[in-house]
């Protein structure tokens, strides 16, 4: 492994893993992101396992939603089920 540079200089190849594994987050992604994570996740791996909220009847597949912290602090994200 080398030192500095970008994070895509050290990262592994798909010889060096077999699978990529990501929880409840790629729903938090722009269509542009995910295409470019997925790219990325083939990469690095031979296999990508998803795991992420259902589509559930009523509720949008992909909406802007507001989150607030414990602390007060508020973020807007994009859920994508």
């Amino acid at each position: 492994m080398t030192t500095g540079g970008s994070a895509a200089a050290c990262s592994p190849s798909a010889t060096d893993r077999d699978r990529a594994f990501t929880g409840h987050f790629y729903g938090h992604l722009l269509p542009g992101e995910r295409e470019r994570f997925l790219e990325e996740a083939g990469r690095v791996a031979g296999e990508l396992v998803v795991v992420d909220s259902a589509l559930r009847e009523g509720v949008d597949a992909e909406e802007w939603q507001e989150r607030v912290l414990n602390d007060g602090r508020w973020f807007v994200v994009i859920a994508a089920a």
